[in-house]
């Protein structure tokens, strides 16, 4: 080999050298600053964000988020933008083909699920993580769909301008994927109101995919465009084979009925036909959010109270709601408490207020002797909005709900309904947000969001 030949090449080797040099220069610059918590950066956490509960009282990763403060935005949007890696995927592999290496490394992310992580944490800190629209309207282009998915659904949360992606989720719900159409109708849904969303729901009410149209019909339950119009295809929906569409449709018509009188005859008509008792008890519950304005369905709301099961405890609950002056209504109720299910009445009964006052000592002994933690919860809550001379439940309850290994939905209900006077609750609800899981997030949002608005808009505001 001549030594020109070999000049050459070392200076072809020098060069490749300082490119990979220049690249990982570029790429550390690019890097945010160090963060860490809990002796552990913030890379170890952003690659275990998961949609797990958690029941061990642990550091969870989503915990990280709100801990770290606002200096992990740019981490997460670094992470957005990570790319794939040969390598890395390699190593990800061998590392659970070794179980030697378990001993020696921390648990590798591929880089498509940190990607997928990142769009996660930028939604799970909604509009405070208002900047990275742009980073993340890039990766709905990314060619993994759980990134992709992820992306939607934060876009959402942050408050994106809707213009911008929903008409691309529009598109790609022409799709044949199943998963990728399940991502895009969810993060449809959670945009609503939105006439142009709502046009792309309507047209998948008969979809043949049961999931695409139980999400669609929850979705135009939200519909502020044309709420006669979607009335009546909700009712329409109340006739499909499938419980679950039937079940959302029958939720969404209670959401819409303050707006729409014809609600009210779709539910009562669906209620006498309805065989399911699910089904039953959530048109009932639609038809109990109406109020007096639901005074066209008590015939058969009272039909419904001389059954002996579960259901006919919930048409009594709608009946006292819709009829709030019958004080029968509220003895029967009383009566209830002590039924399986007795919370639904416990619930009613603190609605009412002073004209409760009867079932005072009868919630006291509930909330000694039920078996559910969250049925004494909604005991001691009804009866002090009936008497708030009576002891404060909140210490207790907010010390009590961190322990639950069960998200105990009925008592985040609750709360919300009860909006500002919950809020000694606000600290408990933002760590059951931060520690079990983003499953959750819906929920606790929606309870936060009718206590303490202003904690959704800055999530590291101190309590």
């Amino acid at each position: 080999m001549s030594d020109s030949t070999t000049r050459r090449r070392r200076i072809l080797y020098a060069l490749a050298a300082l490119i990979l040099v220049l690249a990982g220069s570029y790429e550390l610059s690019r890097r945010p600053a160090v963060l860490r918590w809990k002796d552990q950066p913030a890379s170890y956490w952003i690659g275990r964000f998961s949609f797990l509960d958690r029941s061990d009282g642990q550091s969870s990763a989503e915990e990280f988020l709100y801990a770290a403060g606002p200096e992990v935005i740019p981490h997460l949007v670094w992470g957005l933008h990570l790319k794939d890696s040969w390598l890395h995927d390699r190593w990800y592999d061998l590392y659970f083909k070794r179980p030697i290496l378990r001993r020696y490394f921390s648990l590798p992310c591929r880089r498509s699920s940190y990607r997928t992580s990142c769009a996660k944490g930028l939604g799970l800190l909604g509009p405070a993580a208002a900047a990275a629209v742009p980073d993340l309207l890039r990766a709905l282009d990314d060619r993994h769909r759980e990134v992709r998915s992820a992306a939607a659904l934060a876009l959402v949360r942050v408050g994106a301008p809707k213009s911008q992606f929903i008409p691309r989720l529009g598109a790609d719900l022409a799709l044949k994927d199943p998963n990728e159409r399940l991502g895009c109708i969810v993060a449809l849904v959670r945009s609503m109101p939105d006439p142009t969303a709502a046009g792309t729901l309507r047209t998948l009410l008969q979809d043949p995919d049961p999931n695409i149209r139980s999400w669609a019909v929850m979705g135009l339950g939200r519909d502020e465009s044309e709420p006669e119009l979607t009335v009546q295809q909700l009712g329409e929906a109340l006739k499909d084979g499938q419980l679950s569409v039937r079940m959302n449709a029958a939720r969404e018509l209670g959401r819409l009925a303050p707006r729409s009188p014809n609600s009210v005859a779709y539910l009562t008509s669906a209620l006498e036909v309805e065989q399911d008792a699910i089904v039953q008890g959530r048109l009932i519950d639609s038809l109990r959010g109406l109020g007096p304005k639901g005074a066209s369905a008590i015939p058969a709301l009272a039909r419904i109270t001389d059954r002996t099961n579960e259901v006919s405890m919930f048409a009594l609950v709608a009946l006292a709601s819709i009829d709030p002056e019958n004080a029968e209504y509220r003895r029967r109720l009383i009566d209830c408490l002590d039924q399986p299910g007795g919370w639904w009445a416990a619930m009613e009964l603190g609605r009412h207020g002073e004209k409760a006052q009867e079932a005072i000592p009868h919630l006291q002994r509930m909330e000694q002797s039920a078996d559910r933690w969250s049925a004494r919860a909604i005991a001691a809550l009804a009866a002090w909005r009936i008497d708030s001379s009576q002891p404060n439940p909140f210490p207790r309850l907010a010390e009590e709900l961190l322990l639950e290994t069960r998200m105990p939905y009925e008592v985040l209900q609750y709360l919300g309904e009860m909006g500002p006077a919950a809020r000694p609750a606000v600290p408990a609800l933002r760590q059951l947000k931060a520690t079990r899981g983003s499953i959750h997030y819906e929920r606790l949002n929606d309870a936060l969001g009718k206590i303490a608005p202003e904690y959704l808009q800055d999530p590291w505001r101190p309590n």
